[in-house]
């Protein structure tokens, strides 16, 4: 993803690759309500960020392993 590859060092960029269903729909009411509150539950921030299912972009381009929750 080009787009991404020019973003990889900036520490501030996460993404969210999770598998919403087919095609390019909504996040379901049910999977937002978990991220809202995996995002306002914890005073750790990156535990946060994490918990609702996003990566750090350099993470995701400098893991060995593929994160759990990458689908491309």
């Amino acid at each position: 993803m080009p787009f991404l590859d020019t973003l990889k060092d900036n520490p501030r960029v996460f993404v969210r690759f999770n598998d919403d269903g087919p095609g390019h729909r909504a996040i379901s009411p049910s999977v937002l309500r978990e991220m809202f509150t995996a995002l306002s539950t914890s005073l750790d921030r990156k535990r946060q960020i994490s918990d609702a299912g996003f990566v750090q972009v350099s993470k995701y381009f400098s893991s060995k392993e593929e994160p759990e929750n990458k689908i491309l």
